[in-house]
Order: C-alpha cells, then sequence, then structure tokens
C-alpha cells in the first residue's frame, strides 16, 4: 500500500492505528473516506473495506444555507419594495417555500451522486489493491 501511495495512486493514504490504513474517496460533490482492515486466517489474510462520509462539506453545506435564507429574504423584500411601491404581499410567505423546501430534496440528490462516484472510484482503489498485492479480493 505504501508503493501505491508513494505513487500517487492511493489518495491522502494514511496509517491508521484501528485499521491497516486509510485512504480518501472522491465523490462527487461530497468525498468519503475508506478505511481497510485485515484479518488472518490461517495461511490467507482477508482485507475488508468500508467508507464513510466526511463531515466537513455536509457541515459547510447546512451552515451557508442556515445563514444565507433570512439575509436573503430581508433582502429581496427591500429590493421588491423599493421597485414596487404598492407591493403589500409578507415576502416571508412565499420565500421560505421557495428557498428551504428545495433544500432537503438537494441534499438528497448530493448525497446519492456521492455515494455513485464514491463507490466508483473505491472500486478503481480496491482494483489497484488487488494487482499491488497479487491476491484475490472479494469486492
Amino acid at each position: 500500500m505504501i508503493a501505491l501511495a508513494k505513487r500517487g495512486k492511493l489518495p491522502n493514504h494514511a496509517p491508521d492505528p484501528r485499521h491497516l490504513f486509510r485512504c480518501d474517496l472522491f465523490g462527487e460533490p461530497l468525498d468519503y473516506s475508506m478505511s481497510c482492515a485485515a484479518t488472518g486466517d490461517g495461511g490467507t489474510t482477508t482485507l475488508r473495506f468500508a467508507a464513510a462520509m466526511k463531515l466537513r462539506a455536509p457541515v459547510i453545506f447546512w451552515i451557508i444555507a442556515a445563514l444565507t435564507v433570512q439575509p436573503g429574504m430581508w433582502m429581496t423584500d427591500s429590493m421588491i419594495r423599493t421597485y414596487i411601491p404598492s407591493y403589500d404581499i409578507p415576502t416571508w410567505w412565499w420565500y421560505l417555500p421557495l428557498t428551504v423546501l428545495p433544500l432537503p430534496f438537494v441534499w438528497i440528490r448530493m448525497v446519492r451522486k456521492s455515494r455513485l462516484a464514491s463507490r466508483e472510484h473505491a472500486i478503481e482503489l480496491i482494483d489497484r489493491i488487488r494487482a499491488e498485492v497479487d491476491g484475490s479480493i472479494e469486492s
């Protein structure tokens, strides 16, 4: 694995005290981290891979969403009232449903797309590892 990491074939390879190693999986737009654990049975060693989403991008997404809805509502209300003096409708009636309701659907789409992309990347990395260790790895 070290040879793969030195050649740049195992992104962000790092030793992990709980696992054999840990590396990054590139999902789009959310990244994952893949860990590998080794178990020995007699003369064979089995590698088990597990992936988990990194928390940095989701936290940033939800913080930005939470911090931009309210100021955007005030700015939109101010702009509409400046250019249309006869505007009487409370802006939050239509602004909040237009901005908040799509967020869960956007989030679900992001997670699904990232899962697929990181799974494809994991398969590529596992194939590289399989070639490096000259053995059979069950996917």
